[in-house]
């Protein structure tokens, strides 16, 4: 939504040439906000920015979704000291919330955050959207809302294993709560795969 000025300058023969002419474009309002901490940790992403009525807009630097901080099956931190710090000191995640399945240890048997020991980590099991997401995590969503609805656990991470299909699922629900419009939310859960 920012509106963006230029001017033509040329420079021939030694002489500088300036247009007195000044032409602008604007920017879309809406768009990602993809968040590029490290190469193997993808889909983060803030859940703000979305415009939701004349002049309001969903508030950013509070949610966010992303993949997994650590391996499955091993728990292994896979955060190198940049991401830690971007998670940490800027971004300020104060919780974490791991999607992936504790009866194949898909999130490692860890018990705490790879992002640091006060890092609230609140790891809900979730079945994966190969079947139907909704009837399969009625407990998880419980568990889930009741931790978005606690503002003194924000801001939030939300994940899975890749950051696409439980996280997905999640990120869908919580936009459609916050009225953003159905396209943006397609486009959101779409851009997953890319």
């Amino acid at each position: 939504g920012t509106t963006y000025y230029w001017t033509v300058s040329i420079n021939s023969n030694g002489k500088e040439y300036v247009s007195k002419d000044v032409s602008s474009f604007k920017t879309k309002d809406v768009y990602l906000r993809n968040l590029n901490i490290q190469t193997n940790v993808r889909n983060v992403r803030d859940l703000g920015g979305y415009k939701i009525s004349e002049g309001r807009r969903v508030k950013q630097g509070l949610l966010y979704r992303s993949a997994r901080f650590s391996e499955n099956y091993t728990g292994n931190n896979i955060l190198k000291e940049k991401a830690t710090t971007i998670l940490k000191d800027q971004i300020k995640i104060k919780t974490e919330i791991d999607l992936r399945k504790t009866s194949t240890l898909e999130y490692g048997g860890i018990d705490q955050s790879p992002i640091g020991p006060d890092v609230n980590y609140c790891v809900i099991p979730s079945e994966s959207t190969d079947n139907n997401p909704f009837t399969l995590n009625k407990r998880q969503f419980v568990e889930i809302f009741s931790i978005f609805a606690d503002p003194n656990n924000y801001p939030i991470d939300f994940h899975c294993a890749i950051g696409t299909d439980r996280t997905g699922c999640i990120a869908f629900l919580v936009e459609a709560i916050l009225g953003i419009d159905i396209e943006y939310i397609y486009r959101d859960y779409l851009f997953s795969n890319f």
